[in-house]
């Protein structure tokens, strides 16, 4: 009976579930006095309230220069087909 109770809920926490999208890294926060970056921010508001008490400054990711390019959509070919 728990086994089923248990497997219930997965089953229903699965269905709710939203899809998550992978986005990127886009925000790096300078903090003064230090010597390294932390680039761990989606947006440009979680960047400024990180470096708001210590001090510092935001800057985009430099490494999204870097990643490889998102691939092109499959091309649908269209075929003639002899009747």
């Amino acid at each position: 009976m728990k086994g089923f109770v248990l497997g219930s809920v997965v089953v229903a926490a699965l269905a709710c579930a939203d899809r998550a999208e992978a986005r990127p890294i886009a925000w790096c926060a300078d903090e003064w006095g230090q010597r390294s970056r932390t680039c761990a921010f989606y947006t440009f508001e979680q960047c400024l309230a990180f470096v708001h008490g210590a001090g510092g400054y935001c800057v985009p990711n430099p490494y999204l220069a870097y990643a490889p390019p998102e691939p092109p959509p499959p091309r649908r070919v269209r075929r003639q087909y002899e009747r």
